[in-house]
């Protein structure tokens, strides 16, 4: 991943650094990760940004008036009123559909030719998810490509948003990127980065300051901010009555935030507050009293069940950016606020997110 974008921001001769839009990068990013895990393919879009996968997936996330309204009633469970008017998504829109569902039927029928498997195989000795699946024997075809769309959508832009605001937060704070950059140039050699090597995952897992600015970013800005669910029995929630079918939103944004919860840090960017002071060893509460404080992967049965993966690919991706680039803000002085209608992203008023790397 970072040799590749070494040999592609070729700095500035004149002032030794690149410019690049950072969340246009963190998707091509995370998509190559997501096509390997996923299918078992190295797409590399990192190398092609104007892939047509990646091209498909911006359209379907660009924003509009007419999606912001759709996703408005959805949320308050109010779709009904959508057959009422003309909504239907523009020609873009039905086109990017239509290219992401063939591309996944593609993807299944070319990995049932590869492993020469029927629905009724169980061997589950291949890495990929949609080896998996298949093998699995439990899903058709339409089944596999509802999965798949689902698979592909959350499993790259949740994590490249997060990347993102991770850039953003370091980039804003040199001090901490400083001795980040350290703590991963002695532990790591990034060149001989793997991201399905087993061993460099727990190597990474094991640095207290790389794993604290991933939950802090996390927590500070969690890639979907606002989640509705609907309760299925009567329930309560701090002794007020919940009926059965009440639309109840979650709002991660809100109590990752919560003074309450988290005290005097509650709105500032402390990674240290993660790492215990007399150990110096990493803890899962931060200075909150519970894991349950922080909210952005839910919790129970409902919880995000790609947890897990999302933190060791975020952990990857800094580790390698960090040890390569020094970033900054293009215009440190010009706002850059969340925006996005499901996944908040860093963006400034003119709709990308700029930063100024330089090789180090």
């Amino acid at each position: 991943m970072v040799r590749n974008m070494a040999k592609l921001t070729h700095p500035n001769p004149e002032f030794g650094y690149a410019m690049i839009d950072m969340n246009d990068w963190a998707t091509c990013l995370t998509l190559d990760v997501i096509a390997i895990a996923a299918l078992g393919r190295d797409l590399g879009i990192i190398q092609k940004p104007n892939n047509p996968l990646k091209s498909a997936y911006d359209e379907a996330f660009r924003e509009s008036p007419r999606k912001a309204a759709m996703f408005f009633l959805a949320y308050c469970r109010m779709e009904w009123i959508m057959d009422y008017f003309p909504w239907n998504l523009d020609s873009r829109d039905r086109a990017a559909t239509l290219f992401l569902r063939k591309f996944c039927r593609d993807a299944i029928q070319d990995k049932r030719r590869s492993l020469h498997l029927t629905p009724a195989t169980t061997d589950t000795k291949t890495p990929d998810l949609l080896s998996k699946l298949i093998a699995s024997g439990t899903l058709t075809d339409d089944q596999l490509v509802e999965q798949l769309l689902s698979i592909l959508a959350a499993g790259h832009e949740t994590v490249a948003a997060t990347l993102s605001w991770s850039i953003y937060l370091l980039a804003t704070h040199q001090s901490i990127q400083d001795r980040l950059r350290a703590e991963v140039r002695s532990s790591v050699d990034v060149t001989e980065m793997d991201i399905e090597d087993e061993k460099m995952a727990e190597l990474l897992r094991s640095l207290p300051l790389l794993n604290a600015v991933c939950a802090e970013t996390i927590r500070i800005y969690p890639s979907v901010p606002l989640t509705p669910r609907v309760a299925v029995r009567d329930t309560s929630i701090l002794d007020t009555f919940v009926p059965k079918n009440t639309s109840v939103m979650i709002a991660p944004g809100a109590l990752n935030r919560s003074s309450r919860l988290w005290g005097s840090v509650a709105n500032k960017f402390t990674p240290d507050q993660w790492i215990n002071h007399d150990t110096g060893t990493f803890n899962s509460h931060g200075c909150s009293k519970s894991t349950y404080s922080m909210s952005t992967f839910l919790h129970g049965k409902r919880g995000c069940i790609g947890s897990e993966y999302a933190k060791a690919e975020l952990r990857s991706m800094i580790a390698a950016m960090v040890c390569c680039f020094k970033m900054e803000l293009q215009d440190p002085d010009e706002p850059v606020i969340p925006t996005g209608k499901i996944v908040a992203r860093p963006c400034a008023k003119n709709g990308t997110f700029t930063v100024k790397i330089e090789h180090v």
